[in-house]
């Protein structure tokens, strides 16, 4: 069910009456008009906060009978084979299909981060896991990436099943 937005008529309704009261009582002091102007302030950070949580809720949410049983809309994975870069097409296809799958990942610019990413091609440069990578719609960044393979932290798990193994046993890829 999707949330109403927070009304913004009666707060700021209740905020101007009770400003022109104390401005009327203190004679338009300077000091009031600063009082004045932080309640409004206040008062609209509040429902811009309120306001943001209904919006964010109100994309999560889908009605269930377009969508089924659990009532939220997967992410969409819009990943074509026209986004593959030159890295990609050069190299050797060891895996195409798709897969949704959730691992640690330690990126040169960013660091380390939890990614779920639904994997479409794995293509191998030449020999080891430094010269492999895979393509795929990551869910964190909300589009399609490339990710190289000695860069993944530990375990990989398949989200549709939860088997938990190795990217290259997950995806029975040799160790060569």
């Amino acid at each position: 069910m999707n949330k109403e937005y927070p009304s913004f008529k009666a707060p700021m309704g209740g905020v101007v009456v009770i400003d022109l009261l104390m401005l009327w009582y203190f004679d338009g002091a300077t000091w009031a008009w600063v009082v004045a102007a932080v309640l409004v302030v206040a008062v609209l950070v509040g429902w811009l906060k309120e306001a943001l949580e209904v919006h964010r809720a109100n994309q999560e949410y889908t009605p269930q009978r377009e969508l089924g049983a659990t009532g939220y809309q997967p992410a969409r994975s819009t990943y074509s084979d026209s986004d593959d870069d030159d890295l990609m097409d050069s190299g050797r296809v060891l895996w195409q299909g798709q897969r949704q799958i959730r691992f640690a990942y330690q990126s040169f610019e960013t660091g380390d981060s939890d990614r779920e990413v639904t994997v479409h091609k794995v293509v191998s440069k030449g020999r080891g896991n430094s010269s492999t990578y895979f393509k795929g719609f990551c869910h964190m960044r909300g589009e399609p990436r490339t990710f190289r393979l000695d860069r993944i932290k530990g375990r990989v798990t398949d989200t549709s099943t939860g088997e938990m193994a190795t990217f290259r046993q997950l995806f029975e890829l040799s160790s060569r």
